[in-house]
């Protein structure tokens, strides 16, 4: 990703307004009983998106240079990151400037922007987290691997990380409400690619999690959408006799797959969590994405409980606050990837 590359963020297949005229309204998603689009000020919008660095938002001028080329290259959109280590330094103290920048440089180009949210977790790991909350392990906990030590990722079952998360992006989506006068921040990315690298988090409330009870809203939604499911899921529920209770090992066998099942609930319940405290503020649409694998693939080289194929259903039924999962596409399928995404 150190280079801008061109990417369709959201399949429409709508043709774009001509020109963007400063909006009076957020962007929304809509329904039109035919399938989604994105809509402003009643007009179907295709987001065609050049994705910036990680870093190119954190001054005014690499930014200006970046959006600059973007433009030139004909497209309406740009994918921009949020940090939450430079806007939450220190706790409860918040710094805006780099959003500030966001919507100067948006108003400048006349440009759509996806904002992605560089939190709790980016690639699988916690390197965007602030030094407060990094530096707290016992208050932050950490996923363990399996040998028990301390891997550099925040567990998805840490609540007080949830919570703290959730406050900063309410802030986040309160402020750009506020003073993104001209509605060009149109969609935001909730997190990057979260998971770990491990086949499970095998801290004490990871491993308790797993030999706990499945929760009914899933088997409530493997029974309603038994004939849609995705093939790996659907393929571990019937193996085992599609238990409507029980642990994960009863309801999906002793293997990897259980593992990786369980913690997608978890990263799904905390993604959640977060994109519904900033709608509360600002009502945008709302993703996440995944870094993509084989459902065969073995846990360690990948983040494990991302929203990967053999667990987009767990996600569709535990973050019922984001609007749809995008892959994260290095793959040339990318007709029969999209496909397997489709909202």
């Amino acid at each position: 990703m150190n280079a801008i590359r061109t990417f369709i963020l959201f399949c429409v297949f709508l043709l774009f307004p001509s020109s963007l005229a400063f909006a009076t309204e957020p962007m929304k998603l809509i329904h039109d009983g035919k399938g989604y689009h994105l809509e402003q000020d009643g007009k179907k919008i295709l987001m065609l998106a050049g994705e910036l660095h990680n870093s190119t938002s954190s001054t005014y001028e690499s930014l200006d240079k970046a959006v600059t080329t973007v433009k030139a290259m004909g497209l309406n959109s740009v994918v921009a990151t949020a940090e939450w280590d430079l806007i939450e330094p220190e706790e409860g103290k918040f710094d805006f400037s780099s959003i500030d920048n966001i919507i100067r440089i948006a108003d400048k180009h006349g440009i759509h922007v996806v904002l992605a949210w560089f939190a709790t977790w980016k690639n699988g790991e916690s390197g965007y987290a602030p030094l407060w909350v990094k530096s707290d392990t016992k208050k932050y906990f950490r996923c363990r691997d399996s040998k028990g030590e301390n891997m550099n990722v925040i567990s998805p079952y840490c609540k007080a990380a949830m919570e703290a998360d959730s406050r900063a992006f309410s802030k986040i989506m309160e402020y750009i409400r506020d003073h993104d006068a001209n509605r060009w921040i149109s969609v935001i990315q909730v997190e990057n690619e979260c998971g770990v690298m491990s086949d499970m988090d095998h801290s004490k409330a990871g491993i308790a999690a797993f030999k706990a009870e499945v929760p009914n809203s899933l088997t409530e939604y493997l029974k309603a959408n038994y004939g849609s499911l995705l093939p790996r899921l659907r393929q571990r529920w019937i193996e085992n006799g599609c238990k409507m209770g029980g642990t994960w090992i009863q309801v999906f066998g002793d293997n990897d797959d259980a593992r990786q099942f369980c913690l997608a609930v978890a990263f799904s319940e905390y993604l959640d969590n977060v994109a519904a405290a900033g709608k509360k503020s600002y009502d945008l649409p709302m993703y996440a994405n995944a870094w993509l694998v084989n459902d065969d693939q073995k846990p360690g080289n990948w983040p494990a409980g991302g929203p990967v194929p053999k667990v987009l259903d767990i996600y569709k039924a535990m973050a019922k606050h984001l609007d749809w999962i995008s892959p994260d596409l290095y793959d040339s399928d990318f007709k029969g990837i999209n496909g397997i995404y489709s909202r």
